[in-house]
């Protein structure tokens, strides 16, 4: 009886955090669609394709990006060198 509940107890610990990486997921998504409407930055592009140093070299030579983009562009880069 007990190795049943400790059982359902782990299987709900495991789709608890399996909805928590996709709420993550999907809320960096919603922010990064966001972020490229506001600021017409195509994050894609500038965070895939380039290093992360090249990437915000890129973006503070660029006039038009406001102190609140880069500051995302860099909190950006940090996590993804954090692995998330």
């Amino acid at each position: 009886m007990e190795s049943e509940r400790v059982k359902e107890l782990k299987s709900t610990i495991i789709l608890v955090n399996q909805n928590i990486q996709a709420a993550k997921s999907s809320l960096l998504q919603k922010f990064e669609d966001f972020f490229q409407k506001r600021y017409l930055i195509p994050l894609h592009v500038s965070m895939e394709e380039h290093t992360p140093k090249n990437a915000e070299e890129d973006v503070i030579s660029n006039d038009d990006v406001d102190n609140d983009a880069l500051a995302y562009i860099r909190a950006k880069k940090k996590v993804l060198r954090m692995g998330f």
